[in-house]
């Protein structure tokens, strides 16, 4: 990949009289955020993540980051939560990258019953409200979107997603490449008792197994969503570690679960993760200090 430059052009101070998500502009918060467009090389333009936020406290330790790549918005706090707050808490630069766009038809009939204008990108707007917030309570370095801010479409299909993901990642590896990488593990957790898996996940996984295999990711994480619908069964394979997490992190993680609960009409907060999605995910999650991480290995492609 060519050589790729940021630059910044554009600072806006987000006032507390904001109070919904805009992109480039971002949902009302307590105190004034950073948001920046990057010039990007006109090749990878479209494939890559625009950054809407961006925490103003400095970190002073050299430390390696860990990237967080969220498939959808809830993904990174279900099943990454905890491990997000301990990097965060020990001093590493901590980034989000939400992969896809959250566009979803039953979500959309439910913002119709509350506003007969709204479409699909409402549902988009309503669901980076949260997922933004959550990601702040994390305390998270910064958080990006992909497709230049847009996120990717899911209809688009696994194989089309699996290639949008690679160069995605693939531009994270060489703007950090100390990085450690992390996802969901989309091939070891399955998402019903007839052991279905999740395709969007399975293309976020295998995204990492192509550049892991040529050798432009070295470390990588995989930590399980499903699993928290308590339904662990033979099709899902023994995961290769059971983190108990510190409670002063389980904490953090229980914020931002309450980030997803959060209701409140007229700063477009719909807790549409809590209560329109995937609410036994976000309640077991909330209840369970573990978290359960899978080694690239043993995410074998399907």
């Amino acid at each position: 990949m060519k050589q790729i430059s940021f630059l910044f052009i554009l600072i806006i101070f987000i006032h507390s009289s904001c109070q919904q998500f805009k992109r480039p502009s971002i949902a009302k918060m307590n105190q004034e955020y950073s948001v920046k467009n990057s010039t990007l090389n006109d090749s990878v333009r479209s494939e890559i993540s625009q950054i809407i936020w961006e925490n103003n406290k400095k970190n002073t330790k050299a430390l390696p980051p860990f990237i967080y790549y969220a498939p959808h918005q809830d993904d990174e706090t279900i099943g990454m939560g905890a491990s997000i707050a301990e990097k965060v808490r020990l001093g590493h630069p901590v980034y989000i990258v939400l992969l896809t766009n959250g566009a979803n038809e039953e979500i959309l009939k439910y913002l119709k019953s509350i506003d007969s204008n709204a479409i699909m990108k409402d549902v988009t707007q309503a669901r980076n409200n949260e997922f933004l917030a959550a990601c702040i309570s994390l305390g998270v370095s910064k958080v990006f979107i992909s497709n230049n801010g847009e996120g990717f479409d899911e209809t688009m299909g696994k194989e089309n997603l699996e290639d949008k993901f690679e160069v995605t990642i693939r531009f994270f590896s060489d703007l950090y490449p100390n990085a450690t990488h992390n996802t969901v593990s989309g091939n070891c957790d399955s998402y019903n008792n007839e052991c279905h898996k999740m395709s969007t996940h399975q293309a976020a996984t295998n995204a990492l197994h192509k550049l892991f295999s040529n050798k432009i990711v070295k470390e990588i994480n995989l930590f399980r969503i499903y699993i928290y619908y308590n339904n662990i069964n033979s099709c899902d394979r023994p995961c290769s570690i059971i983190k108990n997490s510190k409670s002063k992190d389980h904490k953090v993680k229980q914020k931002a679960i309450n980030q997803y609960k959060l209701v409140n009409h007229t700063k477009k907060r719909y807790g549409i993760g809590y209560y329109h999605s995937v609410y036994a995910l976000l309640e077991n999650a909330y209840n369970s200090k573990f978290e359960y991480i899978d080694f690239i290995e043993n995410d074998s492609i399907k």
